[in-house]
């Protein structure tokens, strides 16, 4: 490729991961404004439940001894006038077909309430309290009842309508990052592709090169020579875009650990309180060498918390050359770090081509991941 062609790819992928990002962030909005109106929508339907138990204290207030009903009417009155406001706009504002059949139920059973309520209120004013009582005990009970029971169906509709636009949204987001995230490999492995092999060699080597040409070495070879397979690794940052069940996770964990040749993989994520880093996710680990491994503190003073909170990978070498290091990557979102990637790598593996695949792995499982309570176990993937 030439060097205009190589300069319009990485144009080309930039382009694409700022596109990417910037779509994120809708995204993130979109999903934002969903909640928001389910709580206004959740906030409204408690004051239409509130307000039809305060129409029925007031319907009580009417057979009240030493009290005239003149008061509670007009209390009466204006509640059932609020009910068939509220339920007026839910009707006209909703956009749930199933959620509007219910608000449709609700307003005739108000009116049905409505019409004993006045027919009670003309026993009283007639002297038949008893004939009044029977009314607002009985047969506007079972109205009260049928009202309250379309409010709750409507409010259930709505919640259930809200969780698919969300799902939707989320859907739509994992696929386009999981499009950017094939993109970006592509243009990384044809960056390796470019770059010639690093070999190193004793000095008998070197005298045997100079003294006869050396056969290259096939393009795999010199790709995996760098550190670690992009084909490999791509496939498994597609795979993980394409996750819809959590179940599907740890045989992907376990996929990442053979492309990192890590001996064990941890996904660590932060709890609610945002101060403690409890391991969600494993490979490589019984789980009673996971229970002696965490919780980690935010704050403690090792290369997993490090990375939580300077959200930078942290890398830590062996002891001894050829010994065992430790990768730590943190989970960046949009809205901050959620949780750390850690592995532990061969000395031979410890190196920048490990780490930069480490961080596409955090990148994409940083979308699959949240929150974890105190009393969350570890599931352990096994080789």
């Amino acid at each position: 490729m030439s060097k205009r062609g190589l300069g319009f790819v990485l144009v080309l992928a930039f382009a694409v991961a700022a596109g990417a990002l910037v779509q994120d962030f809708r995204f993130d909005a979109s999903i934002a404004r969903e909640r928001l109106a389910t709580d206004i929508l959740n906030r409204t339907l408690d004051s239409t439940q509130l307000s039809l138990a305060n129409l029925r204290a007031a319907q009580a207030g009417y057979l009240a001894a030493g009290q005239g009903p003149d008061f509670w009417m007009k209390r009466a009155t204006d509640l059932s006038a609020e009910i068939e406001s509220t339920l007026t706009s839910l009707q006209s504002a909703t956009t749930s077909a199933d959620a509007r059949s219910h608000y449709d139920a609700a307003i005739p059973a108000l009116g049905n309430l409505n019409g004993i309520d006045q027919k009670a209120r003309d026993d009283i004013a007639s002297g038949e309290r008893f004939l009044a009582s029977d009314l607002l005990f009985m047969d506007a009970t079972t109205a009260a009842q049928q009202l309250g029971n379309e409010v709750s169906a409507g409010r259930d509709a709505e919640y259930a309508a809200g969780d698919a636009r969300v799902t939707a949204l989320r859907r739509s987001r994992l696929a386009l990052d999981g499009a950017a995230v094939a993109l970006l490999l592509v243009v990384a492995l044809i960056l390796a592709v470019r770059r010639p092999a690093v070999r190193v060699v004793d000095a008998p080597a070197v005298e045997a090169l100079v003294s006869k040409p050396a056969d290259p070495a096939p393009l795999a070879d010199r790709i995996v020579a760098n550190g670690v397979s992009l084909a490999d690794a791509a496939q498994v940052c597609v795979d993980l875009a394409r996750v819809l069940d959590g179940r599907d996770v740890p045989p992907l964990l376990e996929r990442a650990a053979r492309v990192l040749e890590a001996k064990g993989l941890v996904l660590w994520v932060a709890d609610d309180s945002g101060a403690m880093l409890r391991p969600s996710l494993a490979h490589g680990y019984s789980p009673m060498v996971l229970q002696r491994m965490g919780p980690l503190q935010v704050d403690a003073d090792n290369v997993t918390s490090l990375a939580f909170r300077s959200m930078q990978a942290q890398v830590l070498n062996g002891p001894s050359h050829g010994a065992s290091g430790a990768l730590a990557v943190p989970l960046i979102t949009p809205t901050g770090c959620i949780g750390v990637l850690s592995a532990e790598v061969s000395g031979a593996r410890n190196g920048s081509d490990t780490l930069s695949v480490a961080r596409m792995f955090a990148a994409q499982l940083a979308t699959l991941v949240g929150p974890v309570s105190e009393s969350t176990s570890p599931k352990v993937a096994q080789a």
